[in-house]
């Protein structure tokens, strides 16, 4: 199911979403930058080729489901959070940096088995499942295994920078 928004109005139509108003700033909350990355995540292909990194597309799509899932508490992390990354290096991703770095380290629990036979079509559905789970979440605090604690802010923030970071390494 793709979804559009509204003309004029920059509502996000779904019977299935609610209808969330935020401020225009890079965050998954904001109705059009959902879309943007939800639609991207749809036109996926399973033969889509990597432009860095060592993760395939299904690979990809579980490493998003899972970071994603994280912080909405479908899953279990552990805290592996030091001062530094939940201080300086938050800070630096989510206000300086214009995108995420190529190849920039990840926490343990959202790194995946390289060799892991996963289904192409069951990992894009959960991920998209869960990208929609967290553009309804309304919590005032998320978790992040590396950066602690994150405001809804600064979590919408980055996950839509997380999901825009992964799609163009796919070119999608």
């Amino acid at each position: 199911m793709e979804y559009t928004m509204e003309k004029n109005t920059k509502k996000l139509h779904s019977y299935e979403l609610p209808a969330i108003k935020e401020a225009s700033r890079e965050t998954i909350f904001n109705p059009e930058n959902f879309l943007d990355v939800y639609n991207r995540t749809v036109n996926l292909k399973p033969g889509a080729q990597r432009q860095w990194g060592k993760m395939n597309v299904v690979q990809m799509l579980n490493h998003l489901k899972i970071a994603t899932g994280s912080g909405i508490k479908i899953y279990t992390l552990k805290d592996e959070s030091s001062f530094s990354w939940r201080s300086i290096i938050k800070f630096l991703v989510l206000r300086i940096l214009k995108r995420l770095p190529k190849n920039a380290p990840s926490p343990e629990g959202f790194k995946i088995e390289m060799n892991n036979a996963l289904d192409f079509n069951n990992e894009k559905q959960q991920a998209l499942n869960v990208l929609k789970k967290a553009y309804a979440a309304t919590a005032k605090t998320y978790p992040h295994p590396l950066f602690g604690n994150m405001s809804r802010e600064d979590w919408g923030r980055l996950i839509y920078r997380h999901f825009d970071h992964h799609l163009r390494q796919f070119n999608s």
